[in-house]
């Protein structure tokens, strides 16, 4: 009987150390739960871009790489912004033609495109043409591209006036005559129908020349070129390969006439409606690509000119003959006056521009 009761005791010793061992014990930790997924940003803007430039093309010749700059535009533009400004990208005209492009920015329907300066699109912009003014490249420049510059200042504000915002620059190149046979002096274009973007600059001097101007757009130029309705363009040279316009004419003659410039554009409303920080993100994004067009559009040049067939040289002494039988300087006396005038009156910034070009010119 003792056994039995010491045993019992020994059990009931037993099971009640180990219900107070299990009371003091503490829980096991619940396994965590798991890390939620993260979400995207939701974007705050959403802008439609579109142009008429074709995408880049990867392994074709450097200017078909280069493409179109709004690609690198929309990749910085929602790299830096973390995806608060989402942007929707129609190529290729797929939006619209060059000039339909022009009027949806205006309308704030699309919010980014490529603008040229045209006085189709705003008549002071054939300001950015100063014919037979510039032959070296870096002299230009220094006129259109450099922050405080007076040339820069005016575009700007004609791109304002058009209801247009300047983005980045983006040169296509100087001026000159691409044919189907050799144009090497000024006689050789009398009676050479010749394809332009419009611009009165450009139409006049042309006249001048006894060329016959004709305005084709620029997605039928090929065709027209093919079909016999032009037999020559005032172009850039990276243009005149990017559209494979050697195919047909292999001569270029750079008459350095003036420069083929185009803008990345922004609808000004649109611009206005970010908020301070996300402006300042796309005023850093217009500065990087207009700084990587400009580097990049050097060595394109240099393949284009690589890749024609018969590339036509002038000494500053054919170019000069060029300038004379168009012309040009009693041309600009004429017109840029009154130009500038309209727009900036009592100003005399004509003679300011004047004063800005001697003294890139060193003169």
């Amino acid at each position: 009987m003792k056994h039995k009761v010491l045993l019992f005791v020994m059990l009931f010793m037993l099971v009640t150390s180990l219900v107070i061992a299990g009371c003091a014990a503490p829980a096991p930790a619940p396994a965590p739960a798991p890390a939620p997924a993260p979400s995207a940003v939701e974007p705050e803007f959403t802008w439609i871009m579109a142009s008429f430039f074709a995408p880049v093309k990867p392994g074709g010749t450097p200017a078909e790489q280069i493409g179109d700059p709004l690609e690198i535009y929309k990749e910085l533009l929602e790299l830096r912004s973390n995806g608060r400004i989402k942007v929707d990208y129609y190529p290729a005209g797929s939006w619209a033609g060059q000039y339909g492009l022009i009027e949806g920015l205006q309308r704030d329907e699309i919010q980014i495109t490529t603008a040229g300066t045209f006085s189709s699109v705003h008549p002071l912009l054939d300001v950015a043409q100063m014919p037979f003014v510039f032959q070296n490249g870096d002299q230009y420049t220094q006129f259109v591209y450099h922050p405080d510059s007076l040339g820069r200042r005016i575009l700007e504000h004609a791109y304002e006036l058009a209801g247009i915002k300047l983005g980045s620059w983006f040169a296509l190149g100087p001026l000159g005559i691409g044919s189907k046979v050799p144009i090497i002096k000024p006689a050789d274009l009398a009676g050479v129908k010749t394809r332009l973007s419009f611009s009165e600059v450009n139409f006049t001097l042309l006249e001048n020349l006894g060329a016959l101007p004709t305005t084709v757009a620029y997605g039928e130029t090929y065709t027209a070129y093919q079909t016999g309705v032009i037999d020559a363009t005032l172009w850039g040279v990276l243009d005149y390969n990017l559209i494979k316009m050697q195919e047909i004419g292999v001569h270029y003659t750079p008459i350095n006439m003036g420069r083929l410039m185009t803008a990345v554009a922004l609808s000004p409303d649109a611009y206005n409606a970010l908020p301070s920080d996300l402006k300042l993100i796309v005023d850093d994004v217009s500065r990087d690509v207009e700084e990587e067009a400009l580097g990049a559009q050097r060595s394109v040049e240099l393949d284009g000119i690589m890749r024609l067939l018969e590339y036509h040289q002038l000494t500053r002494e054919a170019w000069l003959e060029w300038a004379d039988a168009a012309d040009a300087e009693a041309f600009r006396e004429e017109f840029y006056p009154a130009l500038l005038e309209e727009y900036y009156p009592g100003e005399n910034m004509w003679g300011q521009v004047k004063a800005e070009i001697a003294q890139i010119l060193g003169e």
